[in-house]
């Protein structure tokens, strides 16, 4: 399921008055994720208990990545590919690269992640790639890709 940010949005009013059905069924997710729906991932992610593949698009800059205490069942067992995806952000002429939320947010899904079989980031992780092979991970045959 490809999910877009509005969708989300009304998935996120939708989640503040009714608890989300659970999504048994779902095994692939595409979201994109706007700043105003971050806080809600978790919640979100609790209603697919069967997610195996998940690419995460985050439209906005990490700098501002919220506490993620909370980890979904999925996460502890089902999940076998991760793709993660950040935007670039230039500010004032010079790159603005969130290395603390990248690495907050990596080390978030490796720690967490007991099936995960590969980690796929986007360029913008790659200078962190060798800081992120060293988290400690719940899954160790977790291979590392960069697109």
């Amino acid at each position: 399921m490809k999910i877009s940010s509005d969708t989300l949005d009304v998935i996120h009013d939708y989640c503040e008055m009714e608890q989300l059905p659970q999504l048994s069924n779902l095994s692939f997710l595409h979201a994109c994720f706007q700043e105003t729906t971050w806080e809600m991932l978790p919640t979100f992610l609790e209603s697919c208990p069967n997610l195996r593949s998940f690419f995460l698009k985050l439209n906005w800059d990490p700098n501002r990545l919220v506490d993620l205490s909370s980890v979904p069942q999925c996460l502890q067992s089902s999940l076998e590919v991760l793709e993660l995806e950040t935007p670039y952000i230039l500010r004032e002429g010079r790159s603005t690269h969130g290395t603390s939320s990248k690495m907050k947010l990596a080390k978030y899904f490796l720690e967490n992640c007991g099936a995960l079989k590969e980690m796929i980031v986007s360029r913008n992780f790659f200078y962190l790639i060798h800081k992120i092979m060293s988290i400690p991970r719940r899954s160790t045959g977790c291979e590392f890709f960069s697109f």
